[in-house]
């Protein structure tokens, strides 16, 4: 064999072996270093337990029924005011004078007057609209609402989520004869539509957003959880 393929044959062996010690490590990892991940989530729906309602009485209302008897000047808004208040009272509610809509005497013709409402039901929900539906120029809508706390179902919640992707992880890991040990990562999922459901919350704040965007049902909220589980199989 001539020098120069004896040199060369050489340095490929040499390549070879280098390569194969490199590769080694990784090799004899792979064997144990497998892993399956599952995407789960869950939701609890939480039940309303304060409703902020607000009445306008005059025009000012983002979305006035055409259908009733507008309200114009001072002398008809104090008379309605004093009824509305009359009927409030009657009714065993608690309300109060919105102060950035405070009613003055020296008001302007177009500013309408406002009054927040306290609610803790469905029910007391409904009779308000009840009462107030028959009433000319007079306008409401819920304008928050808080809900129960989400923190009492968390045990719950987290078991069941660890639970079925367990399960799952369990029947992946089977089609592929193997077996799931431990869990090695829980990653928390934010995807798009939980971006873009976060900002509806915060227009939902504003007034006009609030009733541009309803669903119409504000009894209920769902609270939503989403998880990667990722477990070492073997």
């Amino acid at each position: 064999m001539k020098p120069n393929k004896h040199k060369k044959m050489k340095n490929i062996a040499l390549l070879v072996l280098i390569l194969f010690s490199m590769l080694l490590p990784n090799i004899s990892t792979a064997a144990s270093d497998h892993f399956v991940e599952v995407v789960v989530s869950d939701t609890v729906v939480l039940k309303a337990l304060h409703y902020t309602y607000e009445i306008t009485i005059g025009q000012s209302s983002a979305f006035p029924d055409f259908s009733k008897t507008q309200i114009d000047n001072y002398g008809d808004k104090d008379s309605m005011l004093k009824t509305v208040e009359f009927e409030l009272d009657k009714a065993n509610f608690k309300y109060r004078m919105d102060e950035k809509n405070k009613y003055t005497k020296t008001k302007d013709q177009s500013t309408s007057i406002s009054l927040l409402v306290d609610l803790v039901s469905k029910e007391e929900l409904e009779k308000l609209f009840n009462l107030i539906v028959p009433m000319p120029g007079v306008y409401g809508d819920v304008i928050s609402v808080q809900y129960e706390s989400a923190a009492p179902y968390y045990d719950q919640m987290f078991r069941k989520l660890y639970a079925q992707a367990r399960q799952e992880a369990d029947l992946i890991a089977k089609t592929s004869g193997s077996n799931v040990s431990k869990v090695v990562s829980i990653t928390e999922v934010k995807d798009q539509a939980d971006y873009y459901g976060e900002m509806m919350k915060q227009f939902s704040k504003i007034p006009i957003f609030n009733q541009l965007f309803s669903n119409g049902n504000r009894m209920t909220s769902n609270y939503i959880r989403k998880f990667t589980f990722r477990f070492e199989i073997s």
